[in-house]
């Protein structure tokens, strides 16, 4: 498993939807846990969404359970954001 984050990812995600419209999960699925638990520094929670800080390049990355119609919002996902971004989704953070 890769467990670092490539300066040129913007996104993992713990699933795919497939054409038949069922949700297959992928090897990511392990990693973003993985990052978020010993990588990934900690900001802040949201409602079911986290804002995490790569400490080797500074980059934000928000963790969300996107598919809401799953149970617990089904597998999580990882996208990098702007700081802009980072402090619309979490006011009072910063």
């Amino acid at each position: 498993m890769k467990k670092y984050i490539d300066s040129i990812e913007t996104e993992i995600n713990g699933h795919i939807k497939l054409p038949d419209g069922r949700t297959e999960y992928t090897e990511h699925l392990d990693r973003i846990h993985w990052l978020c638990k010993n990588y990934l520094t900690h900001i802040a929670d949201g409602n079911w969404i986290a804002l995490y800080r790569d400490p080797s390049d500074g980059r934000y990355w928000v963790l969300t359970y996107p598919l809401g119609y799953m149970h617990g919002g089904g597998p999580p996902s990882l996208h990098s954001v702007s700081i802009e971004e980072a402090i619309e989704q979490f006011s009072g953070v910063f």
